[in-house]
């Protein structure tokens, strides 16, 4: 979708959701044609009919609606506002416009790598808002796939089972961007940086990604933790794919 569709769905999706709200405190004003056209507008666009809530799906009318919600939450507006809203918020967070970084590095990546790379940012993106853990998970393997992609291209060897840290590293030194290879020293803090980044992105992927099991003490990632997780590693991916093009 393009910016413009995004705006114009998350407008519809919070009208949805709003219109749902009213009828749920009691409202008799609400119009069963808008309601049905608005949930048209998402269960006829396949990508965006499972994001529904599931009620949605299956209430076709505002009267059907009005029936499920008064079994599901008797006597309750307030109960049953914070139901419909947080119901919505899959919908609504995935309609969030992209922000202009992020359409940078849709360009960067697709062009370098249409296939399996960029399905790695694409599946980091979709899970940025509302899977913390399968984000982090996707956000290092894009990392990997990236190091990996650019090793073959200039012929270097690795082993399949190197970690995100080796390969970064292999990567970046045939990049010529290794701390110890530059003797500008504001430019060697910045790598040197970067490398720490690259060290906790897998570190923190190991803690809490999805790609381990966890035990009793299982550490739960916030969503913010996910989303400097997913903004970082595109940023680095973007980085070492125009360092790569250089060449």
């Amino acid at each position: 979708m393009t910016i413009e569709d995004f705006s114009d769905y998350q407008e519809d999706a919070e009208s949805l959701r709003n219109l749902l709200v009213s009828k749920a405190r009691g409202s008799k004003e609400e119009a069963n044609w808008s309601y049905q056209r608005l949930r048209d507008s998402f269960y006829h666009n396949d990508e965006l009919k499972s994001l529904l809530p599931r009620f949605v799906r299956t209430c076709s009318t505002l009267n059907v609606f009005d029936r499920y919600i008064k079994q599901k939450i008797p006597s309750n507006y307030q109960g049953r506002q914070k139901f419909i809203y947080k119901e919505f918020d899959k919908l609504i967070n995935n309609l969030k416009p992209p922000t202009p970084s992020d359409v940078h590095i849709n360009k960067t990546i697709k062009k370098f790598d249409k296939e399996f790379v960029f399905k790695e940012w694409e599946k980091a993106l979709k899970r940025r808002d509302d899977d913390p853990e399968g984000a982090i998970t996707a956000s290092r393997s894009l990392l990997e796939s990236v190091c990996k992609h650019i090793l073959d291209e200039i012929g270097v060897d690795y082993d399949n089972k190197s970690d995100l840290r080796k390969l970064y590293k292999a990567t970046a030194t045939n990049l010529n961007i290794s701390p110890s290879q530059d003797t500008e020293q504001d430019l060697k803090k910045i790598l040197s940086g970067v490398f720490s980044i690259v060290q906790g992105l897998g570190s923190l992927r190991n803690k809490i990604g999805v790609a381990h099991g966890q035990g009793e003490k299982k550490v739960e990632p916030n969503l913010h933790y996910a989303e400097l997780a997913v903004n970082l590693s595109g940023a680095l991916a973007s980085f070492l794919i125009a360092t790569y093009e250089m060449r």
